[in-house]
């Protein structure tokens, strides 16, 4: 636990030390046991969302932003479609 407190003061001062290691050391193993997974509630999906706005960016010609966040969100609701008809209804694992 000391390590992990130097380690933070030195790298994130910015972050309460106390305050996240309570967290992950009382609260995360018990949110896992009992979940399975942290996914809904880490940056990891907003992180990956980058490479497929990246895609849709590239193909955007128009420098006018209504545009150009209607043609995103176009994109993005044939995405969620496909996921939720195709993908999901193949897949047991997409409740």
């Amino acid at each position: 636990m000391k390590d992990f407190a130097h380690y933070m003061k030195e790298n994130l001062p910015d972050v309460k030390v106390k305050q996240l290691g309570h967290y992950w050391i009382s609260h995360v193993p018990e949110f896992l046991s009992e979940f399975k997974t942290m996914t809904n509630f880490s940056d990891e999906s907003i992180e990956a969302s980058h490479a497929v706005s990246k895609k849709y960016e590239a193909r955007i010609k128009t420098r006018d932003e209504e545009e150009r966040l209607e043609f995103m969100m176009r994109c993005n609701r044939k995405d969620t479609y496909l996921f939720d008809n195709i993908t999901c209804k193949s897949n047991d694992n997409c409740d």
